[in-house]
């Protein structure tokens, strides 16, 4: 080697870098004051596997089911209400709320109600992170689809074994740390959709 060659090795080595860092194109770095880190990998679930964190989906199933008992509210009082206060020709319909009772009437609009409370709570959940008030609700869900086997209807055990889901999930996420305000704008994923 030449002295030239030697002196500029000698160099290199008393900054801390290396020959092969000195080659054109390649990065020279000394020291770990660039050490880069790989952003953390997502640990949350995906709801249905393709659609949403489940956050989300506690917040979109507890909007519909608000939706729904809104509207279960109003259809029952308007049933009451034509029950006390009409008189129909149709047999048949002055038949179906013949058998309709106060009793019958009122178990329903609280069950409703209950409902859209538990509904709310889980929103409240969602947005604070709060495992109590998604299990309030996820319990709240489990007794929908005990209700509906019951009263044989399998389509509403159904949807409420699905509204169901994304609570537990949750739930679980949020009672092993994977779901935590800090963490949730990593773990945060939204359909395509929704951009």
């Amino acid at each position: 080697m030449s002295d030239s060659k030697t002196a500029g090795i000698m160099k290199d080595e008393e900054a801390g870098v290396s020959n092969a860092d000195t080659q054109p194109g390649m990065a020279v770095v000394s020291g770990d004051e660039y050490v880069q880190h790989d952003a953390p990998k997502r640990r949350a679930h995906i709801c249905c596997g393709c659609c949403c964190d489940t956050r989300k989906a506690v917040i979109v199933v507890n909007i519909i089911s608000l939706c729904f008992g809104a509207l279960g509210v109003m259809s029952v009082s308007m049933l009451a209400n034509a029950k006390a206060t009409s008189k129909y020709d149709d047999d048949a319909v002055q038949s179906a709320l013949d058998d309709v009772d106060g009793v019958k009437i009122g178990l329903t609009l609280g069950a409703l109600v209950l409902g859209m409370i538990c509904s709310g709570v889980a929103l409240f959940g969602a947005a604070k992170f709060n495992k109590i008030a998604i299990a309030i609700a996820g319990l709240w869900y489990v007794f929908e689809v005990v209700r509906s086997l019951a009263f044989r209807d399998p389509a509403g055990a159904f949807l409420a074994a699905g509204f169901c889901y994304p609570h537990a999930v949750f739930y679980y996420e949020l009672k092993n740390g994977i779901m935590t305000p800090e963490k949730y704008p990593n773990e945060k994923v939204c359909c395509e959709c929704c951009g």
